[in-house]
């Protein structure tokens, strides 16, 4: 099993361009999830050529950002949709490292909408940080 230090993780993150009112929050949180991302980081199998990964809930891309950092998936996202546009689009910057990455995310209603990927898409799918703000019961 791959190790990622809660170190690396943290020194990554904290390189994310965040506007001054946010950036002790931004501290915070980041500092409080490290070990969650370390052990989530860990149990996700090393990518093969060509395998792709669903991340359902990406948005604020804070996963993602590890992901496209520690292994090698395609990733797609997925997000809740709550009315108004379909897909949501972020820029996000890590200026120190000279990084910059765009992320995508088409909208669903998770919970009532199938999600438009044929079977056998991806090698893996993550859904981090979402089973909380679901509301219907299965």
């Amino acid at each position: 099993m791959p190790h990622y230090s809660e170190e690396e993780i943290r020194n990554y993150l904290l390189a994310v361009e965040t506007p001054p009112p946010e950036r002790a929050d931004w501290h915070t949180w980041t500092t409080w999830n490290l070990r969650r991302f370390r052990r989530t980081l860990e149990v996700v199998p090393p990518a093969e050529s060509g395998d792709r990964c669903l991340e359902i809930g990406s948005i604020p891309y804070t996963f993602a950002l590890l992901m496209k950092r520690f292994h090698q998936y395609s990733l797609a996202h997925v997000d809740f949709f709550a009315g108004g546009e379909r897909q949501f689009r972020k820029i996000i910057r890590l200026p120190a490292l000279g990084e910059t990455h765009e992320f995508a995310s088409e909208l669903y209603d998770v919970e009532r909408e199938d999600l438009p990927f044929p079977d056998e898409s991806f090698a893996g799918v993550l859904c981090c940080e979402v089973l909380e703000h679901l509301t219907t019961d299965p």
